[in-house]
């Protein structure tokens, strides 16, 4: 532990802390602050808030006497602009110079048994140990841009003087930027067989469309809710496309699912988390089979290594375009690189990668195998 992060747990459990923010990590977090013991004193928010107390905790907007009482502790954490925590600490440092500010990359270690999994949070300690992969994966990346990104990245997830400088937002529309599209047309890939595991409520494919011709999809979303809104929200599509309300991984079976979460909804739910729900698991391979697929989207909020292994032989007969989510567990930033490189020199795709990072705080970042 470093010096900084144990004074910082003394200074929090001495004088207690302020959070910043009032939605549901924040909320989650003042719980867990509280659970070791320490006095939250106040839900701070950037702007008047809505409402007097959260969770028994008064609600006030940010100022320079509340930053100069105590701590702050930034329980935003998510890819909006306004959470940006560049932002964050720009609008923080105005109001008081001196605030002493403590970023979620910091304390995780510490409230993860209260926290639970947050996506890429992670002890700083873990970087650490996979120096080696992590230096391994960047090398296999195909353009300056990603290894840029990719430094940036585990700076800002693991570095403590980085912790308020997340990486800059790529250009170009998610899962088919600029460069990409023009890539596929050059190549004579021009039109679009799409598989695409996590299609929410179809916003994706439909944005994907008006870039380039969709000639056949095949879209999966476990979701109930979720699905019955992409089924009536396609209604009206033109082209061949089949929707599957299931989830995607390396085999056919089922699995507990927190359902009602909008596009955070995920695998992994406890048996007793009021959400869950008990959903169908298919793999690629095993529901399209022989399908000519040419693209392949997952965002499937953690088991992306899952459904690439349960699409193994669609992409070694296809040799499909990638766009692979690559936040949603602290390792896919190495973890889903290494396995397409191996694929590649498997199956002798000569795969080349690149990253796309186009959320704040380090979320919405996507692996290219093209």
């Amino acid at each position: 532990m470093s010096r900084r992060v144990d004074a910082g747990r003394a200074a929090a459990l001495a004088e207690g802390v302020n959070v910043f923010g009032a939605g549901g990590f924040a909320r989650d977090l003042a719980r867990a602050l509280r659970a070791q013991g320490v006095t939250v004193h106040a839900l701070l928010t950037s702007s008047a808030p809505s409402r007097e107390r959260i969770d028994e905790l008064p609600v006030r907007q940010i100022d320079a006497a509340a930053l100069a009482a105590a701590p702050l502790w930034v329980g935003v954490f998510n890819r909006e602009a306004h959470s940006d925590y560049g932002a964050v600490a720009a609008l923080v440092r105005g109001l008081q110079p001196e605030a002493r500010i403590v970023w979620p990359q910091t304390e995780y270690d510490w409230l993860a048994p209260s926290l639970g999994f947050r996506f890429w949070l992670h002890d700083s300690a873990g970087y650490t140990a996979m120096a080696g992969r992590i230096t391994a994966a960047r090398a296999l990346l195909d353009d300056e841009p990603s290894r840029l990104a990719f430094d940036r990245l585990v700076a800002f997830r693991s570095q403590y003087d980085f912790y308020d400088a997340p990486p800059a937002q790529h250009a170009g529309v998610q899962y088919l930027p600029d460069w990409l599209r023009t890539h596929l047309v050059e190549q004579g890939r021009g039109t679009l067989r799409i598989a695409e595991g996590g299609a929410y409520r179809g916003e994706t494919l439909r944005e994907l469309a008006t870039l380039m011709p969709i000639e056949q999809a095949w879209t999966f979303e476990p979701d109930p809710e979720n699905y019955a809104a992409l089924v009536r929200q396609m209604a009206d599509w033109l082209a061949p496309a089949t929707h599957l309300p299931a989830g995607l991984s390396d085999a056919a079976g089922t699995a507990l699912f927190a359902s009602g979460q909008g596009e955070a909804s995920h695998l992994g739910a406890a048996a007793d988390d009021g959400s869950a729900v008990r959903v169908p698991l298919v793999s690629i391979d095993g529901c399209l089979h022989r399908a000519d697929v040419n693209f392949i989207k997952l965002d499937v909020e953690g088991n992306e290594l899952a459904a690439l292994n349960g699409a193994r032989q669609t992409i070694a007969r296809c040799r499909p375009t990638l766009a692979i989510a690559a936040y949603h567990r602290w390792d896919d930033l190495w973890r889903l690189p290494e396995w397409v490189a191996e694929m590649s020199r498997e199956a002798g795709l000569n795969y080349r990668l690149r990253l796309g990072l186009h959320g704040h705080n380090s979320f919405d970042l996507v692996l290219y195998a093209f």
